[in-house]
């Protein structure tokens, strides 16, 4: 039927009779004589039923869409990338974010954790790469499982046998500490060095889909739990070919294990050859994977659940230990410790803080290179009013205390670049593995050593100065990005300093050239002569 041509009465009549259901009622309900012409009766069913039309998606809901435990990569590739074609103006850097949030961990989100991707082709060219890694390894199992063999022949399998001899890999009781994880060796070593293939392993039924073996390359376990992958890189040690990956040299090759497993990071002191004080221009102020958060949160929760700590040794401190230190402070922590074989003062205690940190001009002063830092995917909180996205992190041996009455630890901290007063943070994490006793009163702190109780004071006038400094870095427009780091909840503010109004001159009210403070230049006669007699009186308060 076509009614182009047919009056409004007729196409109002003829309208009603394609509706089904809702649409009957809502004609049904409309009020006697409402209906003028065939525009309005148009008019109010779209109003009617506009809503019923797709809502505008948002950057946001891509969050929703996660990787199933047993959703292949292309599956989920492609469930993505269909989302973000229902989203308009959507940046990449948001893309690139929801997709990671999403992805299942494995061998395709190490690899983005590794190496953050700059665009979205990128992303998809990267993981083509692991969809057809993904792939062939299951189209060869399947062609395992249907394949069905024929009859053995016992001279062709000895000839096999002879033809390509399988050498396993020799198995070790004790491994030599690692400056890195045996994930991050495996990948450095797998393109240089001869490793031998893995060993054939059954298919395990009900294993772990969120564990993945890269040197097996099968789900179950972790490249770092793999015991095969253990046994080829301590072959490798033992021929020497691993150097640089190793915690400590040794002397003798077979000597691997050492007395205490708290032992096995710590060094003995070395003499420091140089000091680091002030930077110029200002400092610089879970684990990665999502495994390594799943089992933090889990002994969150089961506090008081563990196994009961040892004994610890009781420490107590006296007046000795506060003397110099005026009494009545509200000053931090701030000691000297031995960093990358040099004395590094301005290091503040945090015990509030769960990082180790070092500032980016720290790290240019100790003279360490960027190539050596290893990526850390998360922000940091707490250095400002905005998250902080780190460098990347290492482990460096440092030394608390001094001669016998000391502790060398390897401790990984996470390099920032903002601004602060200080050279490095040391956060609780380090503080309980030496087992410290932070005493804020007598600002020292103290811990247990094979030789006694070693105790490190703090600089409490160069603790001053460094939060003074930190009050004045929001005046530095020069710098990149300043935080300053906030003790006990007190912000610096312009206000908090007085400034003086109008011109000033400098006068000198001490016998040394050194020894000066400002006055007003409009100052004339006996008040400026009495003023300046009363600073020299007094130049111990004043300069």
């Amino acid at each position: 039927m076509y009614l182009t041509d047919a009056s409004d009465a007729i196409r109002c009549k003829a309208f009603p009779t394609s509706f089904t259901k809702t649409a009957i009622k809502w004609f049904d309900s409309l009020p006697p004589r409402s209906i003028a012409s065939f525009d309005d009766l148009a008019k109010k069913f779209l109003a009617g039923f506009s809503i019923q039309k797709d809502k505008t998606k948002h950057a946001p809901s891509l969050l929703g869409i996660k990787q199933g435990d047993q959703e292949s990569l292309r599956s989920y590739m492609e469930r993505f990338n269909k989302a973000c074609l229902d989203i308009q103006n959507l940046s990449t850097e948001a893309a690139i974010m929801g997709l990671i949030n999403g992805l299942r961990e494995g061998p395709f989100s190490h690899s983005i954790s590794k190496k953050h991707p700059t665009s979205f082709n990128e992303v998809q060219e990267r993981a083509n790469k692991y969809i057809n890694m993904e792939e062939n390894s299951r189209l060869g199992e399947t062609s395992k499982t249907e394949f069905s063999y024929p009859p053995r022949d016992k001279n062709k399998k000895s000839r096999k046998k002879e033809d390509q001899p399988i050498e396993k890999p020799r198995k070790y009781h004790d491994y030599t500490p690692l400056l890195v994880s045996l994930v991050d060796v495996y990948r450095e070593v797998c393109n240089t060095e001869k490793i031998p293939p893995p060993c054939l392993i059954k298919h395990k039924r009900g294993g772990c889909r969120t564990k993945y073996c890269e040197y097996d390359r099968i789900y179950g376990h972790s490249t770092n739990e793999c015991y095969d992958l253990k046994n080829v890189i301590e072959k490798l040690d033992i021929e020497g070919r691993l150097d640089r990956f190793l915690a400590s040299t040794r002397d003798e090759p077979k000597k691997r294990r050492m007395d205490e497993e708290g032992e096995r990071a710590e060094r003995p002191p070395r003499t420091p050859e140089r000091h680091v004080h002030m930077i110029n221009g200002g400092f610089a102020g879970r684990r990665i994977s999502k495994s390594s958060y799943k089992r933090h949160l889990q002994e969150v929760y089961h506090v008081g659940e563990g196994k009961r700590s040892s004994d610890l040794p009781i420490i107590i401190f006296t007046q000795e230990d506060a003397a110099g230190i005026i009494s009545g402070h509200d000053d931090s922590v701030v000691i000297t410790i031995v960093l990358a074989n040099a004395n590094l003062h301005r290091t503040l205690v945090d015990q509030g803080s769960s990082a180790d940190i070092l500032f980016k001009s720290t790290f240019d002063k100790l003279g360490l290179q960027e190539k050596e830092l290893r990526a850390y995917s998360d922000n940091l909180f707490g250095l400002g009013d905005a998250p902080i996205r780190p460098l990347g992190y290492l482990s460096l041996h440092t030394t608390y205390g001094k001669r016998t009455r000391s502790r060398t630890l390897s401790i990984e901290y996470i390099v920032v670049d903002v601004s602060s007063a200080y050279n490095t943070l040391i956060g609780r994490t380090t503080l309980n593995q030496l087992t410290v006793v932070v005493s804020t009163p007598h600002l020292c702190m103290k811990f247990p050593t094979p030789e006694g109780i070693a105790t490190i004071k703090g600089a409490q006038k160069l603790a001053r100065h460094c939060y003074n400094e930190s009050l004045n870095l929001k005046d530095n427009p020069g710098g990149k990005e300043t935080n300053t780091i906030k003790l006990e909840r007190i912000r610096a503010r312009e206000e908090l300093r007085p400034q003086p109004k109008g011109e000033t001159k400098e006068v000198q009210i001490g016998d040394a050239q050194d020894k000066v403070t400002n006055i007003g230049a409009t100052l004339k006669g006996d008040l400026k002569e009495l003023l300046i007699q009363f600073l020299k009186d007094n130049s111990d308060l004043f300069a």
